[in-house]
């Protein structure tokens, strides 16, 4: 029987009870024993929601083993009051963020955009931790294809960020 079960009906400071689908959702994302009991001690004292508190206890974990996610970008880039994955912004351009999980190389990620009557075209973007900037590293629209714009991201993970030699390399 798990130690979560000890929770079951609990209200936090918050006023969220924790009941039998909670159990399940922390189950499926938390692995560890020692991860649950952390997550047992912050629920008693946490105004959040339980899947709130799962979140951060992944968000410090990824962020201790220096891996970066699309999911931490967006979170970033919303803290430091930047606007790239805004629901207008991404409308406006119909764009969609094509990488998942993940960044390519810990700093790249792939998007792409759809203007009226042109076909879906996609651009590499580099993601500075340090500033939660984002900027395009491909032309805009550069790639006809995610596999092409993904294979260059990886060329730049080898080659050290080196964009003239990618382009060589990706037209050779």
């Amino acid at each position: 029987m798990s130690k979560l079960n000890s929770l079951i009906g609990v209200r936090n400071k918050g006023g969220f009870v924790f009941d039998e689908h909670d159990i399940r959702t922390v189950e499926r994302m938390l692995h560890t024993n020692k991860d649950k009991q952390k997550f047992i001690e912050q629920y008693r004292q946490s105004i959040g929601a339980p899947l709130f508190i799962v979140q951060n206890i992944i968000y410090k974990k990824r962020a201790g083993a220096g891996k970066m996610s699309i999911s931490d970008v967006r979170r970033i880039d919303s803290e430091k009051g930047h606007h790239f994955f805004d629901r207008d912004t991404m409308r406006f351009f119909n764009s969609k963020i094509e990488t998942k999980g993940d960044l390519i190389g810990n700093k790249y990620f792939i998007t792409s955009e759809h203007f009226e009557n042109s076909p879906r075209h996609y651009s590499v973007r580099e993601f500075d931790k340090r500033t939660g900037s984002i900027k395009t590293i491909s032309e805009f629209n550069e790639f006809h294809s995610s596999y092409g714009a993904r294979e260059f991201a990886k060329c730049l993970v080898d080659h050290d960020g080196d964009v003239e030699a990618c382009k060589k390399l990706m037209m050779s």
